[in-house]
């Protein structure tokens, strides 16, 4: 006797009529012969028009029932022959194992010696193993029979089994197939879960159980509430109690069987990953997609993919390339949402062309405060769907496409646009406004409550003595009518009468304005009315308040990258700046390109603008990567630190051998160098920096302006390098010994958290990136760090005066810290470097009055600083 789906493959292979037509004297019902048909189908022996395939072909040579032999051929692809071979023998009998009634227990814990946590037929394995342990190399049948009895073990089964098994064996063998052992198959897993590598590494579990789904395809099922398991169909069954699995399932499970009885209960359990079906049995799985998306990261469409087997979800969420799988609607998508709108990235020029048309329509867009009205995103897509083949819906097939058709796809920004009643002119709508001979840059934005909604003019600090005050009434021309006639409608009513029709003036005052400009714009307007309708209009008869905020044109000034400010109307403030701008204009004929060389002539030690006040400015030598400049600068601080180094780049330019010999041997210990680099990478550069300047100038005292003299220093400066290099070495070894010991101090002291926090920002800052180029560093630290030595053994005795004192320099040093919390460039930020030195001599003079500052100092004195400072 065989199986109905064995009977039915071997009908076939013989070229027998179909069993529906053959004369059986006893024929099977039609329901169980679609069902056998059903199985060959399942495993791919039949296709759908129930002809015998190769695969099915294959299977008939073996002895056993077609999905049996559907795991042989299988296992030969995944590697695990040796396994499926031993597994479909033991399928094809009788269980071997015995459970006798009066001896169930006994039985029960016997066989599970064998028993894997993940798989009933991982059991079986082990069982096989064993057994075959036991036979040894002689094959001893009474060693075996002892063994079986012990065990519980039907002698007479596992007989049959090694016959079946050495038949297969045989066939494999006579068709060439590759194989080796058994592989063992350790216990050392048994109270591991599912799914752990190791585990699944040992035991081969993936491939063989890969190999034993390819002949049950349909006999999966999924874990749902109360361990009642969903197969194919919507069928429910349990898992069997004697299965291993029985009190802990996996998620998704393969049987070997299901069997009705007092429920369907499944036997010979193994758990398995969903996904093995798409890849053992591909025609019996389905594959979904949804939520289609444009990724332009990855340059193609990408879908969803759920895999639906039977009616079960074998997976879900996967994303996948849904070109291949739906070339037109991916096509769709693609050119709609990644080429249409630019959102790829690809190695054409032609996207450069065609994001420059997006941008410009968007900006013209938001000139005339019409987003959206401009743009035919649909004749852009109507283009590229005319233009592309039926194959292009990637990136990577554009690019392949183009290379070999050398197409021009780029399109003109006229098609792109939706038709418009009148034309709009570039002109109406300038990217920026010149005044005075300087261009100013504008910024359209249409966000209606954002403070920039309108027209922004970007001005930079320097350039707002070049920008007249009515600057910002006149707009661009193609804003003017709409805010002219806003204004003509607030004229009192008699007065309206006599311009109406207002739409037509506003345009008449438009088109004759251009040579009224230089003056606000309600005064040419008010002479316009005067002298063309004879109205007696002032200035003043029109409301600029009822004007929406877009028609007032703000000015944003800058500094570099940053915004100092936003201007909607101009102040005082702004008369002040420009008084400065006026100033530094003056003094911009001062300014000298860099160069190697001293840069002009003798440096007066200051210069007086003709300004109505008179501005002094300081000029000085300036220091660039392409050489020593010349410039004046409106703060003297500023200009000391700026001439100072412009001083010792020109030193470092003409005597580059000798700085380079004493870079190469500083006069310092290794482990300094190290402790210094940890707080300050170019320490070294600063140092020698510091050195250079000391012996040009003999330590500060001279003040060299004029080119003559800077050549006899540089000559004296020379000799005396490195000699002053070791004495400031000397200094900073000192200073480094200071600060490790108000470290250590620190680390000892039990003060207040004030007190503490204080002392720790205030060595931080002292000693931060930079701290070398200070002036004077070498005179001030001693006795910066001297004062706070000073100051944490006054802690120790009276804690509470040192906190009375606190609060007269904290208020100072907040302001300080909001301002160095608000500098991006600390190290150039000059000016307040000062101001902190300054705030150094007030703590010597509060912590430690004993150590003289060798300025008076007071409170008094650092508000002033504080309010030039501002």
């Amino acid at each position: 006797r065989t199986s109905l789906a064995g009977v039915i493959l071997q009908m076939d292979l013989l070229g027998l009529p179909s069993i529906e037509q053959f004369p059986l004297i006893d024929a099977p019902q039609p329901a169980l012969v679609r069902e056998g048909y059903k199985a060959l189908q399942d495993i791919g022996a039949i296709d759908e028009e129930h002809r015998l395939t190769k695969l099915g072909r294959n299977l008939a040579g073996f002895p056993v029932d077609p999905h049996l032999a559907r795991m042989i051929v299988q296992a030969r692809e995944e590697g695990a022959l040796p396994e499926i071979l031993v597994l479909v023998a033991f399928l094809s009998i009788q269980d071997v194992r015995e459970r006798p009634t009066e001896k169930a227990d006994a039985a029960d814990l016997t066989h599970k010696q064998w028993t894997d946590p993940g798989s009933d037929f991982i059991t079986i394995l082990n069982l096989w193993n064993a057994v075959e342990a036991e036979r040894g190399e002689g094959g001893s049948h009474g060693k075996l029979r002892k063994f079986c009895r012990k065990n519980f073990i039907n002698y007479r089964r596992v007989m049959e089994w090694r016959n079946l098994w050495i038949d297969l064996r045989e066939t494999v063998r006579e068709l060439r197939w590759e194989q080796s052992r058994v592989k063992p198959h350790s216990r050392k897993g048994n109270n591991v879960s599912f799914g752990d590598a190791a585990s699944l590494h040992n035991t081969h579990y993936d491939l063989v159980h890969r190999s034993l789904l390819a002949g049950l395809p349909a006999n999966i099922g999924l874990n749902g509430e109360d361990r009642v398991f969903t197969a194919a169909r919507n069928r429910k069954f349990f898992i069997f109690p004697g299965s291993t699995l029985f009190k802990k399932p996996p998620d998704w499970v393969m049987t070997f069987s299901l069997v009705e009885t007092t429920k369907l209960y499944a036997r010979m359990v193994a758990g398995i990953q969903p996904e093995w079906l798409k890849d053992v049995a591909p025609h019996l799985c389905k594959s979904v997609y949804k939520n289609p998306a444009w990724n332009a990261e990855k340059g193609f469409v990408y879908a969803t993919e759920s895999v639906i087997s039977g009616g079960l979800t074998l997976t879900s969420g996967r994303n996948v390339h849904f070109g291949p799988i739906n070339p037109p609607e991916a096509r769709k998508i693609f050119i709609r949402e990644g080429l249409a709108s630019a959102n790829l990235s690809t190695r054409g020029g032609w996207l450069k062309l065609h994001q420059q048309m997006l941008d410009e329509i968007q900006a013209l867009e938001e000139k005339i405060r019409r987003p959206g009205a401009l743009l035919d995103h649909d004749a852009i897509c109507d283009h590229f769907d005319r233009l592309l083949p039926v194959d292009v819906y990637s990136v990577k097939t554009l690019e392949q496409w183009l290379r070999t058709s050398k197409a021009r796809i780029a399109m003109r920004m006229k098609d792109a646009m939706f038709p418009q009643t009148s034309a709009i002119s570039s002109a109406d709508y300038p990217d920026s406004l010149e005044f005075h001979g300087e261009e100013f840059h504008l910024i359209y934005t249409f966000d209606p409550g954002d403070e920039l909604d309108g027209i922004a003019l970007v001005c930079p600090t320097e350039k707002l003595a070049f920008l007249p005050d009515w600057a910002p009434d006149w707009l661009v021309p193609g804003w003017l009518e709409e805010k002219s006639g806003r204004l003509l409608r607030t004229l009192p009513k008699n007065l309206r009468g006599a311009i109406a029709p207002i739409d037509q003036t506003a345009k008449d005052f438009t088109h004759t304005c251009a040579s009224v400009r230089e003056q606000p714009l309600l005064h040419a307007l008010s002479a316009f009315l005067q002298q063309a309708y004879n109205l007696p209009v002032d200035a003043t008869d029109f409301d600029e308040a009822v004007l929406p905020e877009f028609l007032k044109m703000k000015v944003i000034e800058t500094e570099g990258d940053s915004i100092v400010k936003i201007h909607k109307a101009f102040s005082d403030e702004h008369r002040m700046h420009i008084h400065r701008s006026g100033a530094a204009t003056a003094f911009a004929k001062w300014s000298l390109p860099p160069q190697k060389a001293w840069p002009g002539d003798v440096l007066p030690e200051f210069i007086t603008s003709e300004d109505s006040k008179h501005t002094r400015g300081y000029p000085a030598l300036t220091a660039d990567a392409a050489g020593v400049g010349r410039q004046v600068f409106l703060s003297v601080v500023v200009a000391e630190y700026a001439h100072r180094m412009g001083l010792v780049l020109l030193f470092r330019i003409q005597q580059a051998d000798q700085v380079k010999y004493v870079e190469k041997r500083p006069p310092l210990d290794s482990i300094l160098q190290l402790s210094l680099s940890a707080i300050d990478s170019g320490f070294l550069t600063d140092l020698v920096d510091a050195a250079i300047y000391d012996a040009l100038t003999n330590e500060g005292h001279l003040d060299i302006r004029e080119p003559a003299i800077f050549a006899d220093r540089a000559a004296e400066a020379r000799t005396t390098l490195y000699e002053m290099l070791e004495q400031h070495s000397t200094m900073l070894t000192t200073m480094m010994e200071q600060r490790e010991s108000i470290v250590t101090s620190l680390g000892q002291l039990t003060a207040d958290f004030d007190a503490l926090h204080d002392l720790d920002m205030q060595l931080a800052f002292l000693f931060r990136p930079g701290f070398l180029k200070t002036r004077e560093v070498f005179s001030r630290y001693p006795r910066y760090l001297k004062a706070m030595q000073v100051r944490i053994q006054r802690i120790k005795n009276n804690p509470q005066a040192d906190r009375r004192k606190l609060t007269e320099v904290e208020p100072f040093q907040n302001q300080l810290s909001d301002k160095l919390l608000e500098c991006e460039d600390i190290a150039s930020a000059y000016d307040l470097i000062e101001f902190a030195m300054l705030l150094e001599e007030f703590r010597v003079n509060r912590f430690a009055p004993e150590i003289k500052t060798p300025v008076k100092i007071s409170a008094q004195r650092l508000e002033e600083a504080l309010r030039n400072l501002q």
